[in-house]
């Protein structure tokens, strides 16, 4: 790799990246920025912007400038943090930040010139797209703001959208003074869209109501389901799972976000379903998980009852194999 500089570029599993001579075979630079295996290698069209990731799941990037040797003996910070290289170069590369977009080892990155973007897969099995400043630096995290995300996540299947059809609503509010949901036959459709969901209210012989739009952008969501009443509402996306309580007034309708322990189940969910007040859900790992809304005073809670792992067994394996 590198035809116009003849330098080639490796990474090892001590999580250094090294580039070499490729006349000479001599290593000109290492970093030591990652803290695992380098699994993944990725450099721009000019051969002078690199990008390497692994185990460690932080994306680093490398770039290379014009330095005078003058320039590097008074400016040691020049020659890059855990850096090591030889002296006499005209051209430097020097470490020039990181990010870290997935939560697992990434195996796979690509660099996209035209859309100034590069793109990570790996053990999470979603798609990380990472956006790029000038010079093809990632974007500093803590100087973005909240409506300026620096990556996207993609799951790692088609989203379709899905509705899901509370018909219970005016029975369950009956007992809510602020509630104007009282006629027979009012349902509340739940409207699942790649990165948002919509609640709409339908009236028969009437046209539907757009009630609420609740946004998640930095991940798809992959899973959502509400119980019967439209009073609870469980959001699953490839990081998290998160439960609200659904509170319909007479001019208002917003979603407030119920305490719940954290579960390793819980993560990658891709299917869920109410049953009464317990939310059954299935990950991508196998886990079929049990968690149940509390309900006691005025406080709200989940809590995971069971977890079961769903495992091949190694006999029927062995008919297939």
């Amino acid at each position: 790799m590198g035809e116009i500089d003849s330098f080639v570029v490796s990474g090892d599993s001590n999580g250094d990246v090294i580039l070499w001579d490729k006349k000479s075979g001599n290593s000109l630079k290492t970093f030591s920025e990652l803290k695992g295996d380098v699994l993944a290698l990725a450099i721009n069209q000019d051969q002078k912007i690199i990008y390497a990731s692994g185990v460690d799941s932080k994306v680093i990037c490398l770039r290379q400038v014009s330095v005078s040797n003058k320039q590097k003996h008074y400016n040691p910070k020049i020659i890059g943090h855990n850096s090591h290289e030889r002296e006499g170069s005209d051209r430097d590369w020097v470490y020039s930040g990181n990010t870290r977009g997935q939560s697992h080892d990434i195996k796979s990155l690509v660099y996209l010139e035209r859309h100034q973007c590069i793109i990570s897969g790996g053990v999470a099995t979603d798609l990380c797209i990472y956006s790029l400043e000038k010079y093809g630096k990632l974007q500093d995290s803590f100087k973005l703001k909240r409506s300026n995300k620096k990556f996207l996540h993609i799951p790692p299947f088609e989203l379709k959208n899905q509705v899901t059809v509370c018909t219970d609503l005016a029975t369950s509010n009956k007992k809510s003074e602020s509630s104007s949901w009282q006629n027979e036959g009012i349902m509340i459709l739940v409207l699942r869209k790649t990165f948002s969901i919509e609640l709409w209210m339908y009236e028969k012989l009437k046209q539907p109501v757009f009630l609420l739009e609740f946004e998640k952008k930095e991940y798809g969501i992959t899973s959502v389901c509400s119980n019967t009443s439209a009073t609870f509402l469980c959001i699953s996306d490839a990081e998290s799972t998160t439960f609200y309580k659904i509170n319909i007034g007479v001019d208002e309708v917003n979603l407030v976000k119920i305490n719940s322990e954290k579960h390793d189940a819980l993560t990658g969910v891709i299917y869920s379903k109410f049953i009464n007040n317990t939310v059954l859900t299935f990950n991508n790992k196998g886990d079929i998980c049990y968690s149940k809304i509390n309900e006691q005073d005025d406080e709200i809670s989940v809590t995971v009852e069971k977890t079961v792992r769903l495992e091949p067994d190694e006999e029927d394996m062995g008919k297939y194999s």
